[in-house]
């Protein structure tokens, strides 16, 4: 391993057009091949000049011609830069940085996923080795993370049909073999999970405001329909008439009424409907006041 005594020494590199340093400096520098922050501590190579360009010893030393399992019969090729929304087919995240092609069959991979992944592992969750796969067998739910399956690589077990996305698997692998490409997939793995729940949370649809819908003989209250009406107060009378002149009861409910409470009156209201009282229609204008205040006091 290259140490201090090679650091005044310059290199060459495809990918950038500058020499670069092999240097040991403290230093906020992301990777410019996995874009992963270089970990203090670490040798890494540096742009002689100004550019803010870095690499990772592991990264730098790629090979640039490949040889892999999941396209024997073609050579992969390291590149500097893919096409704009290139996606790994290996885990199914968008590429940025370096990457191992196809150009016969357009296909791209993460360089740690290519050169990072074993072609078996054990986990401490499971009993027998699972097997890396290229190609999802059957549509599958990861028994790790209990999430669907996706079109990418995945562990498998042959035995008693185990499966994992490759990257719950690579988060629970637990045994330390020293491999500095399995540590930056490790380090990569977690942060690009990190990325997809935020973004899942960020994806997720408003609560909507919850619809009652009883008996045909009865009636049904829809308190979406009702916060509108609330909304469009500014419209004409007869509009507003028009609309409750239909089937449905809209009940217009202060912006103060809680859901808990909101969801409270409907089951109350399905309850006083559903009575043989020959005077449901008096009921029906009276009873929404006796509930509400009686909820209200139950709130406080």
């Amino acid at each position: 391993m290259m140490g201090k005594a090679e650091e005044n020494i310059v290199f060459q590199h495809f990918s950038h057009g500058h020499q670069f340093v092999y240097i040991n400096k403290q230093s906020n520098a992301i990777c410019s091949g996995c874009k992963l922050n270089i970990l203090p501590g670490k040798f890494y190579y540096k742009c002689e000049t100004t550019c803010s360009f870095f690499l990772h010893q592991e990264c730098f030393n790629m090979p640039k011609i490949l040889q892999h399992l999941v396209d024997p019969i073609h050579h992969l090729t390291l590149l500097a830069t893919v096409p704009c929304s290139s996606k790994c087919n290996a885990c199914g995240k968008e590429i940025a940085g370096f990457s191992y092609s196809c150009d016969k069959c357009s296909t791209y991979y993460h360089t740690l996923c290519l050169l990072a992944l074993p072609l078996s592992m054990e986990l401490p969750s499971h009993c027998h080795k699972l097997d890396l796969e290229f190609c999802p067998p059957y549509d599958f739910e990861c028994d790790l993370c209990k999430k669907p399956s996706y079109k990418g690589w995945l562990y498998h077990c042959s035995s008693c049909e185990f499966d994992a996305h490759i990257s719950c698997a690579i988060a629970r692998k637990t045994e330390n073999t020293g491999d500095k490409l399995m540590e930056l997939l490790s380090i990569y793995m977690k942060v690009t999970e990190e990325i997809s729940v935020s973004q899942d949370q960020l994806q997720q649809p408003t609560q909507q405001t919850p619809s009652y819908q009883f008996s045909d003989g009865c009636f049904s209250i829809d308190l979406a329909k009702s916060q509108l009406l609330n909304d469009e107060s500014h419209m004409r009378k007869d509009e507003v008439e028009t609309k409750e002149k239909s089937n449905v009861a809209y009940v217009t409910l202060a912006n103060a009424i809680g859901s808990e409470v909101c969801m409270g009156l409907g089951r109350e209201m399905e309850k006083a409907y559903k009575t043989n009282d020959s005077n449901k229609e008096r009921s029906r204008s009276s009873c929404c006041p006796d509930i509400l205040e009686t909820l209200f006091c139950l709130k406080k």
